[in-house]
């Protein structure tokens, strides 16, 4: 299966989160964005980033892609 190109992926955490985030990285190439608590991942959005994010609860924003945003909210309104 070919996925084509890893995605941005961009995700905004909770002042009180996000430092766990920074301590406790999602993927070990994740860059951070400090004063907007955003960490910026290259992957191609799959079934088990997606539990991930789900983790954080209300603490993380998922930014971009627009398609990963939409399929979360689609799945948090089922």
């Amino acid at each position: 299966e070919d996925a084509g190109e890893p995605e941005e992926i961009r995700l905004q955490f909770s002042p009180q989160r996000f430092p766990y985030v920074v301590t406790k990285p999602i993927h070990p190439l994740q860059n951070i964005i400090e004063r907007e608590r955003i960490v910026v991942l290259r992957l191609h959005p799959n079934r088990e980033l997606m539990q991930l994010i789900f983790s954080f609860g209300p603490d993380v924003e998922v930014l971009q892609p627009s398609s990963l945003r939409e399929q979360m909210k689609e799945m948090l309104e089922r």
